[in-house]
């Protein structure tokens, strides 16, 4: 009974049922200033208490009154008075009537039979009462839950009027838009498609409503649609569309956007057609790439491996799917890339080796020979000089020059003293001692 009273007080409030923002802005600081002086009101009764059989009347009684209220209030707050205008003598009024008010449905509630039966109301009665409830749990107390339970109740009278439920719907799809709280705004459709079911129903006004909200469903999904990663939406945006269509048959606006929406469903098709080629074509380039890693052709092996690269990054955000798919087959391509190349640097390294041994031998047009050929391991590496690969391919080739350099010299040396030798030999009587190039020592 005690939130009872709390609900009559405040609805009796100025604004109380006022959804707009300004409104609840205003009514929350009436209600801060009116608890903060409560202590100093009092209450006097000056009528017998009455039955409470009609709620929107009874409330309409007060309305005159809290109307001039309203305007004077909001202008005291605009101007900085606030609770000192005004308010300050009018508080005690509404303290007045909320006491008078929860005493009349008290005592609607409580009263005890007089011996006379008192009629009944009927369910719609009732069920209006509901319904009005709702209305204030939803527009004021902003308690879904507790409307909630209040729809349940009203489903229990069984009352039949159709605008019951249609109202019911505008309170949810309302408060849904208000809130953005889609679920609730597919509540409010729902109710409105039980009313326009129900006997009785104002059939133009209930699918007016429903295609109006599908039309601007279809645009969203449609919007959505247009947008990197939303090409699924299209299917919705065209069902949305044709829901509208439904209720509303000659709407042109519904059939133009059907149409638009079934245009650009054709070019996201082709679009995903095209995508999805760059993807297959960019796999077979791989595996032609593959190939030639396999069997050591180095060079064409990056040729190939850049050219699918290249495909897959033609691959665009539209379809998230795809370009995360293409993302990872470039990360792939990246890493088997630089593979190679470390195994061409690693190749170079060995080839340098080897003519090193070559010339340990004195076999020096064969060391030459063999560290001319670094240059072409190295040439799958066409990195830019300043890049870190390019940078140690150039110093391999550097090393391998210097040596050509290094071995001809070592090379005319030992021709040097091979001819020094025959001479020192001939003039001695000796026959040279020198070994031949690459003749085994003894």
């Amino acid at each position: 009974m005690g939130l009872l009273s709390a609900i009559v007080s405040d609805v009796l409030l100025p604004y109380a049922l006022d959804p707009s923002e300004g409104a609840s802005e205003i009514r929350a600081q009436i209600e801060r200033d009116i608890d903060q002086h409560v202590t100093r009101f009092h209450y006097k009764a000056d009528r017998r208490l009455q039955v409470v059989r009609n709620v929107p009347q009874y409330l309409d009684s007060y309305r005159p009154f809290h109307r001039d209220a309203r305007n004077i209030i909001a202008e005291d707050y605009r101007s900085g008075k606030g609770y000192s205008g005004y308010l300050s003598n009018a508080a005690q009024s509404f303290f007045q009537e909320a006491i008078q008010a929860s005493a009349d449905v008290w005592f609607t509630i409580l009263r005890a039979p007089d011996g006379a039966p008192e009629p009944q109301p009927s369910p719609e009665t009732v069920a209006w009462y509901f319904v009005n409830e709702m209305e204030y749990l939803l527009k004021v107390k902003r308690n879904v839950a507790e409307a909630s339970k209040k729809y349940a109740l009203l489903e229990r009278v069984n009352a039949s009027n159709p605008r019951l439920y249609e109202q019911v719907g505008d309170l949810f799809y309302a408060y849904g838009s208000k809130s953005q709280n889609p679920e609730l705004c597919e509540r409010g459709v729902q109710e409105w498609e039980n009313a326009l079911n129900m006997p009785g129903a104002d059939r133009r006004r209930l699918a007016d409503k429903l295609a109006g909200h599908y039309l601007e469903v279809g645009k969203s999904q449609a919007e959505a649609a247009r947008q990197p990663g939303g090409y699924k939406r299209i299917t919705d945006a065209l069902a949305s569309f044709s829901r509208s269509l439904e209720y509303a048959h000659e709407n042109t606006e519904a059939e133009r956007l059907l149409s638009e929406t079934r245009e650009l469903k054709r070019q996201l098709d082709e679009a995903l057609e095209t995508q999805t080629r760059f993807i297959n074509s960019a796999e077979q380039v791989f595996r032609q790439a593959e190939q030639s890693e396999r069997v050591q052709d180095y060079a064409n092996a990056i040729t190939w491996y850049n050219s699918s690269h290249d495909l897959f990054g033609k691959v665009n955000n539209q379809f998230p799917e795809l370009q995360e798919a293409a993302a990872k087959r470039m990360g792939d391509i990246k890493l088997r890339i630089n593979t190679i190349k470390e195994e061409a640097l690693k190749r170079g390294k060995e080839v340098i080796a080897k003519g090193d041994e070559e010339r340990e031998a004195k076999r020096f047009d064969e060391a030459v020979d063999i560290y001319s050929s670094v240059a072409q391991v190295l040439s799958p590496i066409t990195d830019e000089p300043t890049s870190p690969f390019g940078k140690r391919r150039d110093e391999l080739i550097a090393e391998a020059e210097n040596k050509i350099r290094q071995t001809e010299d070592d090379k005319k040396r030992e021709e040097a003293a091979r001819a020094e030798a025959a001479k020192a030999a001939a003039a001695g009587g000796k026959k040279p001692g020198l070994p031949r190039p690459g003749a085994a020592k003894p």
